[in-house]
């Protein structure tokens, strides 16, 4: 396939990719993180989620410098959907204790469906006995295969290191003793830093749903009303809003929800009372990409120090997105933010980074918007732009957005407003 051919999920700039792999002396990446593995390929490896178990990364995808015929291995029973999900021919599999049979419609209205299995195909590929669980022998194999066929063996290759244990890398290493490991985890977040218009796309349904979540979690909240039962009702609301829109690829939304005066103190079982904040930190997972924002409310009534506080912050929030902009340093978006809250008389407020990147991993990504970030802002990155408090004996305030970086600006995704709002 051609180099800069897009498979049908994937995200990856192949040919940003590449230019930057041989700007670093990269013959090659092979990643092996799920989020890195999906990025690059578009398939969400099931498999590669149980690497921990295995002692050694599951799934990999391989991406050679010259950004043709990207490969794949996988367990045998994934090989199909990853051709399906990345569009990438060279999959190759190593068995594991799942079996998998294949039969076609007629084998399935033939009169033995036991004799059609025996002298179906999938049999006669059938190893003697299957491993117990992952074999991480046959799995170097399999990538040493693959890495001879494409003259890789004396290669520098990159692999995300932040990811590898240390004995997944000594078993890496003996294996491939000829290959010359980089870390490339740095250049992976770079690239997943960009995102493409179908990312874009899902983290903006995926701010939606969370909204949808915090708007059915404060729906009808009363003095009878529990803890436990707000997060349960974030959880069904956005769950309905999902089914209603009919929003294709929704895996799960979440949320931290922070009640009462001291907001680090788990109470579930306690129900809200007048003047109790509220503050939502949720998200939603669409198609791998997870949103991340945040609003705070109070149930009955505001005393000023909540009133005066939200409003500090609300302001300090727009005076940093005030310097999203294309050719701004994150750090830029950090001292607007901070320069504003001690305007407004806050001067404790003391945060180590007012924002994250967004993407892939369902905690923060980097770069973050802080002090020392000289990183410049580019269009197509997304922000989750923050300014939470913390502030025991009151409780927690926070508001969160997410925007994407445009040729102009920006465009924020969430619609709810920032302020203080009393239920």
């Amino acid at each position: 396939m051609a180099g800069e051919d897009q498979g049908p999920h994937r995200s990856m700039d192949i040919k940003k990719a590449t230019q930057r792999m041989s700007a670093r002396g990269m013959d090659a990446l092979l990643v092996s993180a799920p989020k890195n593995v999906a990025h690059v390929t578009g398939f969400g490896s099931l498999m590669g989620e149980m690497w921990y178990e295995a002692g050694l990364p599951t799934a990999w995808a391989l991406v050679p410098a010259t950004g043709s015929n990207l490969a794949m291995v996988v367990a045998e029973n994934e090989i199909a959907g990853a051709r399906a999900s990345s569009g990438i021919e060279d999959v190759r599999g190593y068995p594991i204790w799942v079996d998998l049979d294949s039969v076609s419609d007629a084998d399935v209205a033939a009169p033995d469906i036991a004799a059609a299995l025996r002298e179906a195909r999938s049999a006669r590929l059938k190893p003697e006995r299957r491993p117990g669980f992952f074999g991480t022998v046959v799995i170097l194999d399999v990538l040493r295969q693959l890495l001879m066929a494409r003259g890789l063996l004396d290669a520098h290759i990159g692999l995300d290191l932040d990811f590898i244990s240390q004995g997944a890398f000594t078993r890496l290493h003996e294996a491939l003793p000829g290959v010359t490991f980089v870390d490339a985890s740095p250049l992976l977040r770079e690239l997943r830093s960009i995102k493409t218009p179908q990312e874009i796309a899902h983290l903006r349904t995926a701010v939606w749903v969370a909204e949808q979540g915090i708007l059915a979690a404060v729906e009808g909240v009363s003095e009878t009303t529990s803890h436990a039962d707000i997060r349960l009702r974030f959880q069904m609301g956005a769950l309905q809003a999902v089914q209603r829109r009919g929003v294709s690829g929704f895996r799960m939304a979440g949320a931290s929800v922070r009640i009462g005066p001291h907001p680090w103190v788990s109470t579930p079982d306690a129900t809200i009372r007048p003047g109790d904040q509220i503050m939502f930190d949720c998200g939603a997972d669409v198609c791998g990409l997870h949103s991340d924002i945040a609003r705070t409310f109070v149930y009955a009534r505001a005393n000023e120090a909540q009133r005066r506080i939200q409003s500090a912050l609300v302001r300090a929030h727009d005076a940093a997105l005030a310097a999203v902009r294309p050719g701004s340093r994150f750090c830029d978006v950090y001292f607007a933010g901070m320069e504003a809250m001690r305007a407004a008389g806050f001067g404790t407020y003391l945060r180590g980074h007012i924002g994250h990147s967004i993407g892939l991993d369902p905690l923060e990504e980097t770069p973050v918007i802080s002090a020392a970030e000289v990183r410049v802002l580019e269009p197509g990155m997304v922000l989750a732009v923050e300014l939470p408090w913390y502030i025991d004996g009151i409780g927690g305030f926070q508001c969160e957005d997410v925007v994407c970086l445009t040729e102009a600006g920006f465009e924020d995704f969430n619609t709810l407003t920032r302020d203080l709002v009393v239920i």
